[in-house]
């Protein structure tokens, strides 16, 4: 499928699964990876989930990103407000 990051199955188990907790009223976070440049982990379109106690599904690649990411995500759904976040990888 062309547009299709090459890991889209997993892409469409993340976006079943927010479906599935926002079906039950559960409030989730998903990070997209948009733009990558350079040797990264994942590449633009991989995605992740964060749930309210700060489990994940999926992976965005990179465990210190992925804490930070984690963090940020946890403020955004405390105050409802969507991010656009950059992170430089060391």
């Amino acid at each position: 499928m062309v547009g299709l990051p090459s890991d889209w199955r997993d892409v469409e188990d993340i976006v079943q699964l927010a479906a599935e907790a926002l079906r039950q009223g559960q409030r989730v976070a998903l990070v997209t990876v948009t733009r990558a440049v350079g040797s990264t982990p994942r590449s633009p379109g991989a995605k992740m989930l964060v749930y309210p106690d700060g489990s994940i599904a999926g992976t965005i690649g990179g465990a210190a990103v992925e804490a930070r990411v984690i963090q940020e995500a946890l403020t955004a759904m405390g105050s409802g407000a969507p991010r656009n976040l950059s992170y430089t990888l060391d």
